[in-house]
């Protein structure tokens, strides 16, 4: 037990578990500063609904972030020595719910319509979010309620509320990841390099609403095992973070998807020369000339993009290759030099 007169051990289940919680939230916030200078170091010329979207997310994080930096330096720099003052809450908290609730809806929102875009399903659609709102509109009831509440404890009396803003946070997560699997496992095409695409894009999605998902879960058990900590608060800070790097790792990953996570190289294939009797070489994209008879073959994909959405023309991409072998939508013009 410790010797100093000051130490109370109700504050490691408390205090204690916001610190932990600010250090890991900041140590996310800085993931996804690094992930924001790659954006917009790799996709300056991205759409600027995205470029708007990531702002707004960065800036509410930051925001929230510096409420629970607000809040551990009011609770141990303020009040330090003063044990009772530090069972009261701060206004810094209230606010830290408010922000949180924002960031992972307008993350959600983000994509809810990537799930509409790719497949106009207005009853998934609308179902999901009927709920991501309803969640926001819990956790402003939640703040509302909560700010005529003195102390931690007495936030007991809304613990439905906090339970219920855990528990749909985790279900709206998890059926945006069903939805999209689901659509993409649809999509698949045939062809081996657009449905090796599909697959790294089913478990990009899978991963990126587990993160999210386990966090809920986690600050709902805890909140129902060790009711009179702070446990689940801490993890809950953590969440707003989480959802900033899901849509940072989502949006920077599709080059690294669509390019197979390795840089491909040209293919070239030789084909026989039934004029001469000799074999050229054909190049995708390179012209290739013997001595003799020369022949420059240039191969052009064309594609019609219009009414086409954002995640098919990702898909569409990956599928060039595949659809020229086919002799879908290819022209080849062979000239002598």
């Amino acid at each position: 037990m410790s010797s100093d007169p000051h130490y109370d051990a109700k504050l490691d289940g408390t205090i204690g578990c916001l610190f932990w919680g600010m250090l890991a939230a900041t140590g996310l916030w800085g993931i996804g500063a690094l992930q924001m200078w790659y954006y917009f170091d790799k996709y300056r010329n991205d759409k600027k609904a995205h470029i708007i979207l990531v702002c707004l997310v960065f800036a509410s994080d930051t925001c929230h972030q510096g409420l629970i930096m607000h809040a551990l330096y009011m609770y141990c720099i303020r009040r330090w020595g003063n044990l009772d003052a530090l069972s009261y809450l701060t206004t810094s908290l209230y606010q830290d719910v408010t922000l949180n609730g924002i960031t992972g809806y307008m993350v959600q929102c983000f994509f809810v319509h990537r799930i509409w875009a790719f497949k106009k399903n207005i009853l998934v659609v609308s179902g999901i979010f009927i709920l991501i709102t309803a969640n926001l509109v819990l956790q402003f009831v939640y703040v509302a309620l909560g700010a005529h509440l003195p102390t931690f404890t007495s936030l007991l009396s809304i613990k439905a509320i906090s339970l219920s803003i855990n528990a749909l946070t985790a279900v709206c997560d998890v059926l945006i990841s069903i939805a999209m699997c689901q659509d993409l496992y649809r999509a698949k095409t045939g062809f081996a390099w657009s449905d090796s695409v599909i697959n790294r894009l089913m478990l990009f999605a899978i991963n990126s609403g587990l993160v999210t998902s386990l966090c809920a879960v986690g600050s709902l058990l805890f909140y129902l095992a060790l009711p009179k900590t702070l446990v689940y608060f801490g993890l809950y800070l953590t969440i707003g973070r989480l959802y900033q790097n899901s849509l940072l790792a989502t949006l920077n990953a599709r080059k690294y998807i669509l390019s197979g996570g390795n840089n491909s190289q040209p293919e070239s294939h030789s084909l026989p020369n039934r004029t001469s009797g000799r074999r050229v070489a054909l190049g995708r994209g390179s012209d290739q000339t013997k001595t003799g008879t020369q022949i420059q073959v240039q191969i052009e994909t064309i594609q019609d993009y219009s009414g086409m959405s954002e995640m098919e023309k990702d898909i569409d991409a990956a599928t060039r290759d595949d659809m020229s072998s086919t002799g879908r939508d290819v022209k080849v013009n062979a000239s002598a030099v």
